[in-house]
């Protein structure tokens, strides 16, 4: 069927206002709500090949940004802080079993039966390397949170676990053996706390 210029030309303003409208929208609720923010943009991802990268994206207002500590609210049964390392751009957390690590020297996540491991850090243009061999990837939501999920089906491998939030990006790992819920849990128990500075690592 045949339609006149006229109608071609009217169809196409009125297709062109519905872009522009919607492409409005979602600028309002990138700029407006930290919840819709966080939800779409924690991550770009490229697949090449046997590693994801991510890359975090840039603080849309760093002058409004307010640093941080976090730990969890959610420690699985058994587990205990018990190694805090302080990098120049990163933090990271291990939760083990005590009699496994005394809290002095390098920890080898090989030699621990149970562990999560937390790395929190600025998700200002943060580029993030994982291993994607053995596991597959998948996304959950949680109040407003996109969760980037690497199940492993390799007993020796780590789950994993990324996400963005509070302008703060997280990676949490923990083994195999101890099942991808207990690690879910966990990441949606990370609780802010204030700043203080330390002395790095």
């Amino acid at each position: 069927m045949a339609y006149s210029k006229d109608l071609r030309d009217k169809i196409l303003k009125q297709m062109l206002v519905a872009v522009v409208v919607l492409a409005v929208t979602f600028c309002m609720l990138m700029l407006c709500s930290a919840d819709f923010r966080e939800k779409i943009i924690s991550f770009f991802e490229k697949r090449n090949g046997g590693y994801v990268s991510y890359t975090t994206t840039k603080l849309l207002n760093p002058e409004d940004f307010i640093k941080k500590d976090f730990e969890l609210g959610y420690v699985p049964e058994g587990l205990e802080l018990t190694s805090i390392q302080y990098h120049n751009n990163s933090t990271m957390l291990w939760y083990t079993l005590p009699n496994e690590y005394s809290g002095t020297g390098v920890i080898s996540a090989n030699s621990l039966s149970k562990y999560i491991s937390v790395q929190f850090g600025v998700a200002d243009d943060v580029p993030i390397d994982i291993d994607n061999e053995h596991c597959i990837i998948y996304k959950r939501e949680y109040n407003g949170i996109e969760y980037t999920i690497h199940e492993t089906d390799e007993p020796s491998m780590a789950n994993i676990i990324l996400f963005v939030k509070e302008d703060y990006y997280f990676i949490l790992r923990a083994p195999f053996a101890m099942g991808i819920e207990e690690l879910y849990e966990t990441a949606k128990n990370t609780i802010a706390v204030p700043f203080t500075d330390k002395e790095l690592y």
